[in-house]
């Protein structure tokens, strides 16, 4: 009796092995099915009968064990790849996953493959979601357009949603996160359009009613050099002084803080005032042409340029003040910035143009004063 359970448990444990050995025998089945699939790689054959048949091991039950596990994992790897497209993703017949369905895929994926798709059927990863290397722009409608569809309008960058860029409420999974909507991103655009309407509002009512308020800023010089250039020849050609250049610090285009509301104020104008000073002496009888060569620019807070004016500088015989004014009227430019300022710089230059002997030099200083004209309320 010891002996038949015996024999029994053996039969049983070589059962148990053989089967797990069909199961994990073969990785991938669609290259077992090349050869029949697990049943077609069992080695067994016959029958093996124990203690005059109370227990038998037949080839039979092990062809049918491994049929039923083939049938098993085709029907899981079937069935996940369709729960996968319902999802919309999608394993490509050369394995890599996606967003966008390739219309061909991969007939029978691997274990591998589908743990792949599955881990990336919720993200938001640009080439999964074959949106690598794309520019996208916004259109006046809000239409989203690749830019080789079009590349007109606000270019938009991409990139996962979070919590605030959803609607309060709203719900989504972001790479396998759920997100509950705060409605931040609309509640700041809320704030944005109201403080900008209420801005556009106080705009209009200091342009149809004003009164002028003039406020003085110095231009600081910034070259080094002071406020004098100078520049000498003896022979043709022609001579360039030293650079002399000097700015303003940020001008404000306006202030309509809530906080501040007394110093409520628009900015309408700025005009520069400079006086260039220009001597000359020369052994020549005569002389050609020493002149100024510079610009005053006017600029954004972040260094762009706004507009540019060439100075009308003096061109002395032997010494001449030349008073100048060069007004910028900041309604004539389309500029995005809170802030400005002005800069300058310019250099002395002499043009010989003939062979005659005899030396000339020049200097030329410049004397600038900035006044800005502000509209304030009445």
């Amino acid at each position: 009796m010891k002996q038949k359970k015996k024999n029994l448990l053996f039969a049983a444990g070589i059962l148990v092995l053989t089967a797990l050995t069909l199961a994990f025998s073969v990785e991938d089945s669609a290259s077992a099915e090349e050869g029949g699939g697990r049943a077609g790689e069992i080695q067994s054959k016959g029958i093996v009968n124990y203690a005059d048949g109370s227990v038998v091991i037949d080839t039979g039950d092990l062809t049918r064990l491994a049929g039923e596990i083939d049938t098993l994992e085709q029907t899981y790897k079937t069935e996940t790849q369709a729960a996968l497209n319902g999802i919309s993703t999608y394993i490509r017949t050369d394995g890599s996953v996606t967003h966008a369905d390739p219309g061909e895929q991969t007939a029978l994926p691997s274990f591998g493959q589908l743990k792949e798709a599955i881990q990336g059927s919720q993200s938001s990863a640009t080439g999964i979601a074959d949106l690598s290397g794309d520019s996208y722009f916004k259109s006046g409608d809000g239409v989203l357009q690749k830019g080789s569809e079009g590349g007109s309008g606000e270019q938009i960058e991409l990139a996962a949603a979070t919590a605030d860029d959803l609607s309060a409420g709203k719900i989504a999974y972001v790479d396998g996160r759920l997100l509950l909507g705060t409605g931040a991103d609309n509640a700041a655009y809320y704030k944005e359009g109201k403080e900008s309407s209420t801005i556009i509002q106080r705009v209009l009512a200091l342009i149809y009613h004003h009164k002028e308020s003039l406020e003085n800023y110095t231009i600081r010089d910034t070259s080094g050099h002071g406020y004098k250039s100078s520049a000498s020849g003896e022979h043709k050609g022609e001579y360039e002084g030293t650079y002399i250049s000097g700015k303003t610090d940020l001008i404000p285009l306006y202030n309509f803080s809530d906080d501040d509301v007394g110093s409520t104020k628009l900015l309408y104008k700025i005009t520069l005032n400079y006086t260039i000073e220009g001597e000359t002496h020369s052994s020549r009888d005569s002389y050609d042409c020493p002149y100024p060569r510079g610009y005053i620019y006017l600029r954004d807070k972040n260094g762009n340029e706004i507009c540019h004016a060439q100075p009308i500088g003096a061109q002395p015989q032997e010494s001449e003040v030349s008073p100048k004014t060069i007004v910028f009227t900041l309604t004539d430019y389309n500029t995005n910035t809170d802030a400005v300022y002005l800069e300058y710089n310019f250099c002395a230059v002499i043009n010989i143009s003939s062979n005659d002997e005899g030396y000339v030099k020049t200097a030329y200083r410049i004397d600038p004063q900035l006044v800005c004209t502000y509209y304030t309320p009445i």
